[in-house]
C-alpha cells in the first residue's frame, strides 16, 4: 500500500463516522422536529427545494453513465460506477421524501388541491401520486438492474471469501449469476437498456418540473421548462460526479485512475452543458418578455427583481458566467483542485436554481437557513446520502476493470508508440 492509499485507510473510518453520526441526528431531530411542530408550521417549501435537488442531484450520475455509453466515449468509463452508486444510495431517499411531501405537505404547496370547481384528471390527487411513484419506480427498478449487470463480469469467485455473511452471500449470487451470462449479450443488454434509463429520466424529472415546479404558478404554461428543469440537473450532475470522484480517490486511494486527461474532457463537457443551460433558459425568458406574456414572464421577473435579485445573479453567475470564463483556459479543465472548486460552485448555483423555483413562488421574502429546521433539513438528506454512497464505494469494486480494458490498451500502445 503506498503512502497516499495508507493515509486513506486510515482516515475513511474516522470520516465515515462522523458523516453516520452526522446524519442519526440530523434525521432524529428532524423527525421530532416534524412530530412536535406539526404539518403546518413545517418548511415543506423548504423540503421540497432539498428533495428536487437532491433527487435530481443524484439521478444525474447513472444518466452520465448512460449517455458516456452510448456514445462510446472511452473517457469516462473510470467514471461509470461512481455515477451508478451516486444514483443508487439515494433511492430510498428520494421514495421518503416523496413520500413525506405528498403525504404531510401537499396541502401547502399545491394551490389548485383546495379548488372546488371541476379539474382535469391531471389534477387529481391520487394520479398525481401515482404518476410519479410509477415513473420513479420505473427508473429507479431500471436502475438496479443496469448497475447489476454492469457489475457481473468484475464478480470474482474470490470476493465471496471476505466480509460479513451478507456480503459473502450477495457475492456467491452474483458469482453465480456470471457464470451463467453471455458476456456478448451483457453488453449488448447494457447498451440498449441506456435508451430507457435516459427515457424513464426524462419522463420522471418531467412530471417533477410540471407538478412542483411549473404548477405551482396559477396559469403558468410553458413548453421548454421541463427541458430547462432538466438541463440544470444535468450541468450540476457532472459536477457533484467529479466531486463524488475526488471522495472516491481520497478515501479509497484509487487517485491514479482518474488524470489529467479525463479531467480535461469533463471540463470540457461542463462547458458544454453550461451553454446549453443558458440556452433552454433563454428559450423559455424571450419568448414569454419579448411577447408581454404576463402569466409566463411574471413568473421570472419575481426572481430576477426585487427581495430575490441577488439570488438570481449569483445563480446565472455559478451555472454559466464561472463555468464559461473557466471553460477558456485550458489549464483550468486540466486542474483537479481548480476543476474539484468549479464543480462546487456550479451545485451550489444549481441548489439556488431550485430555490427560487420554488420560494420565489411561494414566498415574497424568504431567506434561506434563517431557521433551525432548514438547517435539519438539508443536513439530513446531504449526510444520509453521501454516508450510504461511502458504504457502497467501500462494499463495491469501483474501478470496472472489463470496462476500461479497451481503454488501457489504447494508452499502452500509445505509450510504446
Amino acid at each position: 500500500m503506498n503512502g497516499a492509499a495508507g493515509k486513506a485507510a486510515m482516515g475513511r473510518p474516522a470520516f465515515m463516522a462522523t458523516i453516520g453520526v452526522l446524519a442519526a441526528l440530523a434525521t432524529v431531530s428532524f423527525a421530532l422536529l416534524l412530530a412536535m411542530g406539526g404539518e403546518d408550521d413545517f418548511p415543506w417549501a423548504f423540503a421540497l427545494v432539498m428533495w428536487m435537488f437532491a433527487t435530481g442531484l443524484s439521478q444525474a450520475g447513472i444518466c452520465f453513465t448512460a449517455v458516456m455509453r452510448l456514445s462510446k466515449a472511452e473517457f469516462a468509463r473510470v467514471f461509470y460506477r461512481v455515477g451508478e452508486v451516486m444514483t443508487l444510495a439515494f433511492l430510498p431517499f428520494a421514495f421518503i421524501g416523496f413520500g413525506l411531501i405528498f403525504a404531510c405537505g401537499r396541502e401547502s404547496l399545491l394551490y389548485w388541491l383546495n379548488y372546488s370547481g371541476d379539474l382535469s384528471p391531471w389534477l387529481n390527487e391520487d394520479f398525481l401520486l401515482w404518476r410519479h411513484l410509477v415513473a420513479m419506480a420505473a427508473f429507479y427498478g431500471l436502475s438496479v438492474l443496469y448497475f447489476l449487470w454492469g457489475l457481473l463480469p468484475d464478480c470474482a469467485d474470490e470476493r465471496a471469501a471476505s466480509g460479513n455473511s451478507l456480503c459473502r452471500a450477495c457475492w456467491r449470487g452474483l458469482a453465480a449469476w456470471r457464470r451463467r451470462a453471455d458476456m456478448f449479450k451483457l453488453q449488448r443488454r447494457l447498451f440498449y437498456s441506456s435508451f430507457f434509463i435516459l427515457l424513464f429520466y426524462v419522463i420522471s424529472n418531467s412530471f417533477v418540473a410540471w407538478d412542483f415546479g411549473m404548477m405551482l404558478v396559477k396559469h403558468y404554461h410553458s413548453s421548454i421548462y421541463p427541458m430547462y428543469f432538466i438541463q440544470g440537473i444535468n450541468l450540476a450532475g457532472c459536477g457533484a460526479l467529479l466531486l463524488m470522484t475526488a471522495l472516491l480517490w481520497r478515501c479509497e486511494g484509487l487517485r491514479e485512475w482518474f488524470d489529467r486527461g479525463r479531467v480535461k474532457q469533463m471540463g470540457i463537457l461542463i462547458t458544454s452543458f453550461s451553454l446549453l443551460w443558458l440556452y433552454m433558459f433563454w428559450a423559455q425568458f424571450f419568448v414569454s418578455w419579448f411577447a408581454d406574456l404576463p402569466h409566463e414572464y411574471g413568473v421570472v421577473s419575481k426572481q430576477m427583481y426585487g427581495h430575490y435579485q441577488p439570488y438570481f445573479w449569483t445563480m446565472v453567475s455559478c451555472m454559466f458566467f464561472l463555468p464559461l470564463l473557466c471553460g477558456i483556459f485550458a489549464w483550468v479543465k486540466r486542474s483537479w483542485p481548480a476543476m474539484l472548486l468549479l464543480s462546487a460552485v456550479i451545485v451550489a448555483g444549481f441548489w439556488i436554481n431550485r430555490y427560487l423555483l420554488v420560494m420565489s413562488v411561494l414566498s415574497g421574502d424568504h431567506a434561506p437557513f434563517m431557521v433551525v429546521s432548514e438547517w435539519l433539513i438539508a443536513i439530513a438528506a446531504l449526510s444520509a446520502w453521501l454516508f450510504l454512497a461511502l458504504v457502497m464505494y467501500r462494499s463495491l469494486p469501483m474501478i470496472s476493470q472489463w470496462q476500461i480494458r479497451h481503454y488501457a490498451s489504447e494508452k499502452k500502445i500509445e505509450a510504446a508508440a
